[in-house]
């Protein structure tokens, strides 16, 4: 999150890293969106998933990369679609990232940000671990350890 939250508002890793600690943080107003507030990512991930306002799935980018047959069918299965072979496979065909980078190139993205060379940046998870600077993963693990625990991105 930090490297491509980063990259799309063209800010220093080490200011995301601040920002997404921050329970004031927000984006700001463009010519496509409005502003909002965000919160921390800890405070953001939290209200979203333990709502009751509505059904909940969550999925995670590392699970739709390692097992994207099992993490779509459970999507699938969550809204109450039934899974079929044939149309899974073209689904994670069509949404795999070297598909919609494809797509980017042709023919752009919407939501690219005007400060990212692209939207469809890298399609790797886990670089925060090799990129981010010890003293960065540090406060990160510090101010989001429990919540990155819960949803498996640090050991228990």
């Amino acid at each position: 999150l930090v490297i491509s939250y980063a990259d799309h508002y063209g800010m220093t890793v080490a200011a995301t890293a601040r920002a997404i600690g921050a329970r004031s943080n927000r984006v700001y107003p463009s010519a496509r969106s409005a502003a909002h507030y965000i919160g921390s990512w800890s405070d953001h991930v939290s209200g979203w998933t333990k709502t009751r306002d509505f059904p909940v799935c969550t999925l995670r980018y590392e699970d739709m990369i390692s097992d994207p047959r099992k993490t779509f069918a459970t999507a699938l299965k969550r809204i109450g679609v039934p899974v079929e072979d044939n149309r899974l496979d073209r689904a994670i065909e069509f949404s795999s990232f070297d598909q919609l980078r494809r797509q980017e190139d042709e023919s752009g993205f919407v939501e690219k940000s005007r400060h990212a060379e692209r939207f469809f940046r890298s399609g790797q998870a886990g670089q925060w671990r090799e990129q981010l600077a010890p003293d960065l993963v540090e406060l990160i693990c510090k101010q989001h350890g429990t919540v990155m625990r819960r949803f498996r991105y640090l050991d228990r």
